[in-house]
């Protein structure tokens, strides 16, 4: 009896394990993008120049530092973070404005807004 609870425990294990292996990597993950493939989308989206790309690419990835040093913070410092974030979206948005131009941000917002639809369309 000892040994039947104990081989089918073992079997349990092993299907469990075999079956999270056969699980795509990654699986409702979505990728993140560098700030380099984010400048390039936005240079398509909005037929940016070359030197508004770069400056673009330079703005991304100093956003992504920015974003990092907010998540190395401990959680229960006290700290709000949704409020610093969107402190620094309000910043990002003001520097971006005078990359491109306010046209072209706000194409560049709509354009967000739809694939932000999109995304929770197809989540459903």
């Amino acid at each position: 009896m000892k040994q039947r609870i104990l081989v089918l425990t073992l079997a349990l294990a092993v299907l469990s394990i075999t079956g999270m292996a056969q699980r795509p990597q990654g699986a409702g993950e979505r990728p993140q993008w560098n700030a380099e493939q984010r400048a390039e989308q936005m240079a398509k989206d909005l037929e940016l120049t070359k030197e508004q790309q770069t400056q673009v690419k330079e703005l991304f990835e100093k956003q992504q530092a920015e974003m990092a040093e907010i998540r190395k913070q401990p959680r229960n410092e006290g700290t709000d973070r949704r409020a610093q974030f969107s402190e620094l979206r309000k910043k990002w948005d003001t520097e971006l404005e005078k990359i491109i131009g306010s046209e072209k941000l706000a194409k560049h917002k709509e354009l967000q807004a739809q694939r932000m639809n999109n995304r929770r369309n197809r989540q459903q």
